[in-house]
């Protein structure tokens, strides 16, 4: 986020929103061949006060944005991988306390002084992979992450100490008051397979 704008007649101090981060983009075209032509785009952007500014005078410095962008086109198969790198960020940040009169001493006044340095390096690396995506008949889908994970009854869960039913029926407790006879599910099998005016099951 960074303050600031100006209007007519004079400074009026805003709110504007600005997104910084990481951000990545990528745009792939599918060419003759199963060739992949992937257009990418990555930026990183940070805080930077040493960029700020002052809009009205007296008042708070506004931060800058430090950002850092690349963009490339490549020609990639399926199972490639691309590499980008090389946003590299370096920050130095060197702090001297010193006590008054004593550190300024020219001899002595190490002695009485403390110097701090600080150098922090940031390099982003990015790794992408194109896969190309086939359609799927509905007998090729796989399971649904907690559909082969079933609840336990009362039996298993109190008796048997098990938080995974092993009888491989399923069991909702919220649920199973609603058809304890187990006629509701028939039901609704017979209305989903069985069509026409005496039925029939594919």
């Amino acid at each position: 986020m960074i303050t600031g704008g100006t209007a007519v007649g004079g400074a009026v101090p805003t709110v504007q929103w600005k997104e910084f981060g990481v951000r990545l983009g990528f745009l792939p075209y599918i060419q003759d061949g199963d060739l992949i032509r992937l257009t990418v785009a990555s930026e990183v952007s940070s805080i930077d006060k040493n960029l700020g500014t002052i809009i009205v005078p007296g008042g708070t410095p506004v931060p800058g944005l430090n950002t850092r962008k690349s963009q490339t086109t490549v020609e990639l198969r399926d199972g490639q991988t691309l590499a980008i790198s090389g946003l590299l960020q370096v920050t130095l940040d060197d702090t001297t306390a010193r006590i008054p009169g004593l550190g300024d001493l020219p001899v002595i006044g190490p002695f009485f002084s403390n110097n701090t340095g600080e150098r922090i390096e940031k390099e982003l690396v990015v790794l992408i992979t194109p896969r190309l995506v086939e359609p799927m008949n509905c007998d090729q889908v796989g399971p649904r992450p907690g559909d082969e994970v079933n609840e336990p009854n009362d039996l298993e869960f109190f008796l048997l100490g098990r938080i995974e039913s092993r009888v491989g029926r399923d069991f909702r407790s919220t649920t199973q008051w609603d058809d304890p006879l187990n006629h509701v599910k028939k039901l609704k099998l017979e209305r989903r397979y069985c069509e026409g005016s005496t039925g029939f099951s594919p």
